[in-house]
Parts: structure tokens; sequence; C-alpha cells
């Protein structure tokens, strides 16, 4: 992982997390990537901003925050896709953000080891302690008031981990694995609307 600030991919500064809470009969469960645009991939995105506003970043406006959460009450399951801490809908005419959320996705997936940069300014900063789980307070769950951190299928952090919890949150392996998990998800979605 680079820690310079040149970039030549059009992201950087990209983060993994699964987070859950259980409150009584109410499961939580998010997984979050987030990534900052640079070059042609921010035109791109302000210009997808621009046209779908209510899509904006709040926390710092060169970000993306992707999202898919599931909701646990009881017996029911409410599945949802966010960017931004909006409700994506996947079956709206207009597919433009939908695909652009799937684009990264797959982007960061494919992106080279060699290829992340996260700079260390970034992980010190409020953008990244409240953008790596959408406007939420990152360390209300390093201490698990709020929750518990993990990586992948619902395991809780190791602690081994702890110490440097935001910069392992940005290791490029960790990152690439919520990234291939994600494309899973949103491929699932896509091929159960082709076939309805």
């Amino acid at each position: 992982m680079k820690t310079s600030a040149i970039n030549f991919t059009g992201i950087k500064n990209t983060g993994y997390c699964w987070v859950t809470n259980t409150i009584n009969d109410h499961k939580l469960m998010k997984i979050n990537l987030n990534t900052q645009f640079t070059q042609e991939n921010k035109k791109e995105y302000r210009n997808l901003i621009r046209k779908f506003p209510e899509y904006k970043n709040e926390i710092a406006s060169d970000f993306a925050n992707i999202e898919f959460q599931t909701d646990t009450f009881g017996n029911e399951n409410h599945i949802l896709m966010k960017l931004n801490g909006t409700l994506l809908n996947p079956t709206d005419n207009d597919k433009s953000v939908w695909n652009f959320v799937e684009k990264t996705v797959n982007k960061i997936k494919n992106q080279d080891r060699k290829d992340f940069v996260v700079n260390k300014s970034y992980i010190e900063s409020d953008d990244c302690h409240f953008g790596l789980i959408y406007n939420d307070d990152f360390d209300r769950y390093i201490d698990s008031t709020y929750g518990t951190i993990g990586l992948f299928g619902n395991k809780e952090l190791p602690l081994k981990y702890h110490d440097d919890i935001l910069e392992t949150m940005h290791n490029p392996d960790i990152v690439k694995g919520g990234a291939n998990y994600l494309a899973t998800i949103i491929k699932s979605i896509n091929n159960a609307l082709r076939k309805n």
C-alpha cells in the first residue's frame, strides 16, 4: 500500500468494514465500502451528483460510501443498498446511480494491490472517522458500545488488529475482499431483477 498522494487509478483512501448491532430482536448489519475519487473519476462522480443531488456525500464531497445493509426484526428481514446514506433503487428507470455504484465496486475489486493509495492524514481525519460507516462515529464500534466491527462473514475483528484498526480497514487485501463480497451481492440483485 502506497502512502504517497500521487494516484493514477482514479480512486484512493479506500476503506471497508462490516459492523453489526443487536438490540433485543432487532439485528442490524452494515457492509461499507468508502472511497475517494480523483482525476476523471472525480469529474464523472460530480456530474452524477449534480444530476442526483440527493446522493451527495455530506461528510466529504469527493467520497462515495457504498453500503449494503440488512435490518432484521424477529422474522422480518429488510435488505437495503445505499449510496452516501440514501437508499438506492435498482429498478429506477434511470439506472445511472446504480450502474455507477456497480462500476466503482468492480473497479476496487479488480484494482492491483500495489495501486492502493492511503494518505496518513486521511486516516487521522474526521472524514475517515465519520465517513467509513457513513455519518456514524467509527469509535462507537471500536469499544463495542454500539456494535462490533468485523471483516467478513460477521466475524468480529481479531484483537490483534484493534491497535491499528483504521489502517486495517484500509488494507488492500481487506478492501479487495470486501469489494468482491459487495460485487457478488450486486450481481445477485441484478440477476434476480432480470428474472422478474
